[in-house]
């Protein structure tokens, strides 16, 4: 699913920060529920196969684990259009491209920014990192960035920073939950 959303400003995050919070609550209390009258392994089944859960910016019903995913890549999203809102004022608004758009994860209205943008358990699984840092390297850009939220920073970060100079590699270590 396409979704774009233009970011002028750090109010504009704001109604999208708030949507993720009620999506997450609302799942929450699904949870609950189904943690009440069914088995583990029925519960597990529920998460992975029936919609459960709840679009982060939607509203629409969605499979758990789809919503774990979104909406923490989302949440990166956040950050990182917040850090660019702060670093490249003048470069905005941003275009945050949310689900399968096409292009950048989030990109300056005047194209001189770009970013990818990525939550993982693992940075360096799928060789996620490298990939991203890859393909924003090959962007049209002035600024070209990665951003990543993981428990865990991956260790080769500086390694990968030094192959590819024009992109900066910007780990967030904790996000606002």
């Amino acid at each position: 699913m396409k979704r774009q959303i233009r970011i002028s400003n750090f109010s504009d995050l704001e109604g999208i920060q708030k949507k993720l919070v009620e999506s997450a609550n609302n799942t929450k209390d699904k949870l609950q529920l189904l943690c009440a009258l069914k088995s583990g392994m029925e519960v597990l089944y529920d998460m992975k196969f029936y919609q459960n859960g709840r679009d982060p910016i939607e509203d629409r019903d969605l499979n758990i684990i789809e919503q774990l995913n979104q909406q923490f890549t989302y949440l990166v999203s956040i950050c990182a259009t917040m850090h660019l809102l702060h670093r490249h004022p003048g470069d905005a608004p941003f275009i945050m491209n949310l689900g399968t758009a096409p292009g950048p994860d989030i990109v300056s209205e005047n194209q001189l920014v770009a970013a990818e943008v990525f939550s993982a358990a693992d940075p360096k699984n799928n060789s996620k990192l490298k990939d991203d840092i890859k393909r924003i390297d090959r962007a049209d850009a002035r600024d070209k960035y990665v951003f990543y939220h993981s428990p865990i920073r991956y260790s080769g970060q500086e390694t990968l920073g030094r192959q590819y100079p024009d992109v900066k590699i910007v780990f967030f270590e904790s996000i606002e939950l």
